[in-house]
């Protein structure tokens, strides 16, 4: 299941750097009374993305204090309806997903097995809240969830425009966002109860057909003493074509349930 979890737990900081001047003078402006998050929020909505689907060629690096291993993957998202992943390693795919907002689907070559249920029995499994939308969002740079004015409090950090949200017991999940194009930098999603810390970082960006996705997507997630790191590099992005989306269970293997 290791291969597909890769990416599905996908719920390294940006380097800092000396600001331009309209840097500095957006911070400058943001820094008075406890920044405004309604316009921050209001800037940001700006930078969402218009497209039909998208076809993602990645690499990535999957790090944990046991293992460490190198695949890569064709990830295919119809927007807000449906994303399948296919995670390969030496050119054989090990692991296959499709993905839509009320249903999970995967198979692993490796243990002959295969799930088919929903997202309660994934966060679940791998100790984090994961919804479609949630997963959708982090593969194309966007905010883990929405961020209402009346929740949230501002400020500056690190050169980064900060942006605080509390759930409450459910979590607190702050968004770190540049100062003059409004794009995530990071997000940090933190349940002190559960012991588990989750950071998304996007060192780099990259214009697909005039459309900015992250061309690096490096998360490091902690629960108790566990640690896994991923860092995942987008090789090919292609937008707004016509794509299909294939998931057929292979002969034989042995259906998983996550109690």
């Amino acid at each position: 299941m290791k291969y597909l979890l890769l990416f599905l737990a996908v719920l390294a900081v940006s380097c800092k750097s000396k600001l331009p001047i309209a840097e500095k003078k957006a911070l400058a402006q943001l820094a008075q009374p406890v920044a405004d998050t309604t316009r921050i929020k209001g800037n940001y909505f700006e930078n969402q993305l218009d497209f039909s689907s998208a076809y993602i060629k990645c690499n990535a690096h999957y790090e944990t204090d046991k293992q460490a291993q190198n695949v890569t993957a064709e990830i295919k998202i119809k927007k807000d309806e449906k994303i399948i992943i296919s995670v390969r390693f030496l050119g054989i795919t090990m692991a296959k997903a499709l993905i839509t907002p009320t249903q999970v689907q995967y198979y692993e070559k490796l243990n002959g097995s295969y799930f088919d249920g929903n997202f309660e029995a994934i966060s679940q499994f791998v100790g984090t809240d994961l919804n479609f939308q949630k997963l959708q969002n982090v593969l194309i740079g966007q905010a883990i969830e929405a961020f209402p004015s009346s929740e949230c409090k501002s400020s500056t950090a690190d050169n980064l425009i900060k942006v605080e949200k509390d759930n409450g017991a459910a979590a607190f999940i702050t968004y770190f966002f540049d100062a003059v194009n409004w794009r995530l930098q990071k997000q940090i999603i933190q349940q002190q109860a559960q012991e588990r810390l989750l950071t998304v970082s996007y060192p780099r960006f990259s214009s697909y057909n005039n459309l900015i996705l992250p061309a690096n997507i490096v998360v490091n997630a902690i629960q108790k003493q566990a640690k896994m790191n991923l860092d995942i590099e987008y090789t090919d992005v292609s937008l707004n074509e016509e794509l299909t989306f294939p998931y057929a269970v292979p002969e034989g293997y042995k259906r998983i349930v996550i109690n």
